[in-house]
Formats: structure tokens, sequence, C-alpha cells
């Protein structure tokens, strides 16, 4: 074989050795970042957020999750039919992680009508169910540690539920007062849930079903807090 023909061999093999390791390296940051993704997903699922974020017309919405930290968005829909449809591609709810691995999102949609439509979506999110899904998911199952307040207690958007079954305050959290929040109600709204909005971003939680009016509260500080302010329920007829 003449030097020449080496020569070729040779540089032949330098370019598929090359290449080989592109491609392992390409695999490696995919599974990587995947990997990454599927880590701030799993966090989010534990939250509960089922029933959010969407028109129960819509089974799922596009979501985007970014790693590094984890952010999560969620694209805000309207029905197709809808003449504005087009105009709200661009608007979307944001969530972040706050300073006890919960995610908190905005209960409003953020953006303004007319912008362009958001790209770089990379996963749905199931309304009902309040779960995300990644486009592209790990090949292999990813276990993602649990902070101790989800392994410990559970979870109703992304709050610890405070009253166990009885109506007694779990133990390990702190409930505070004198000073007593009000959320009020009306009667003729059925609640289907211990937790309750009570305007101007402000939740607490009854410690049973069905409500009664004057009853005591248990009003999360925060999302993923163990600590709870008091507070008392007003039943409007």
């Amino acid at each position: 074989m003449s030097a020449r023909a080496r020569r070729t061999l040779l540089f032949a093999a330098f370019l598929a050795l090359c290449s080989g390791l592109a491609a392992k390296a390409s695999s490696n940051g995919t599974r990587t970042d995947s990997v990454a993704l599927q880590h701030c997903v799993d966090r989010f699922d534990w939250m509960r957020y089922g029933g959010w974020f969407g028109d129960p017309a819509h089974v799922t919405v596009p979501a985007k999750v970014v790693a590094r930290p984890c952010r999560i968005e969620i694209a805000y829909r309207l029905r197709r039919a809808d003449k504005a449809y087009r105009d709200y591609l661009g608007l979307f709810f944001p969530c972040r992680v706050n300073r006890f691995g919960a995610y908190v999102c905005a209960e409003h949609a953020a953006g303004l009508p007319g912008r362009p439509a958001r790209k770089g979506y990379n996963a749905r999110y199931f309304i009902r169910t309040g779960s995300i899904r990644l486009d592209r998911p790990p090949r292999r199952p990813v276990a993602t540690p649990k902070p101790r307040w989800v392994r410990r207690y559970p979870v109703d958007h992304a709050f610890i539920v405070p009253f166990d079954r009885a109506g007694r305050l779990r133990e390990g959290l702190t409930l505070r007062g004198p000073t007593m929040l009000r959320c009020r109600t009306f009667a003729d709204i059925p609640q289907r849930s211990r937790l309750l909005g009570c305007g101007a971003g402000s939740y607490c939680f009854v410690p049973r079903l069905p409500v009664r009016n004057g009853e005591g509260l248990a009003c999360p500080s925060d999302r993923g807090s163990r600590v709870f302010l008091k507070g008392f329920l007003r039943v409007l007829r």
C-alpha cells in the first residue's frame, strides 16, 4: 500500500473516530438535559395543581420546562372556535420554585393579547390531573428526591394540607395567632375541597366539610411552608 493510501485510510479513521465521539457526546448531552428536565417535571407533579391553568374544554395545553433552575410556563389557551384564539397565543402562566422547593405559579396569565405566539414548548400540561409530560422524556425512569414536607404531608396546589381527616392539625405544623384572617364564601357555592380561595391571592383550609359559619381556619403563610396563620370563615347567604 502506498504512503498516500495509508494517509487516506488514517484520515478516514480519524474522521470516523471524531464523528463517533461527537455523536456520543451529543447523546449524553441530550440524555443529561432530559433527565434534568424530568426532575423539574416530577417536582411540579408533586404540587397537585389539578384543575388550574386551563379551560375545562381542553384536555392538555402546551408547556415549557426549563432546568437549572427549574422554571415552567403553561400556555394560556382559548377555545379554537373563539375568534380571539390567535390573539392570546402569547399568554402563559409562569411557575417558579420558592425556598421550600414548591412551585409558585401566577394566578393570572402573563403577557398581552396580540403579541407573537410563544415558542419553545417542550411538554404538555394535563389540566385535570395537574401533571406535565415531556415531549421527549428520558428513556429510563428518573429518581427525583422529594423534599421532606412532600414525603411527610399530603399536598394540595403546592400547599401542605394542615388538617387530618378528623379535623386535627397535623403534627409538626405551626398555627399562629392571635390575629385572625377573614375568609368569605357563599352558602350556595358547593365546596368540594377543604382549600378555600379567600381573594387577593390568599387561601385557607377548613378542618372539615361541609363548611360552617365562624369556623376556625388554617391559612398557609407560603406554598410548602409548615407555618399557618389563624383565620375564621364567614358564610354569606
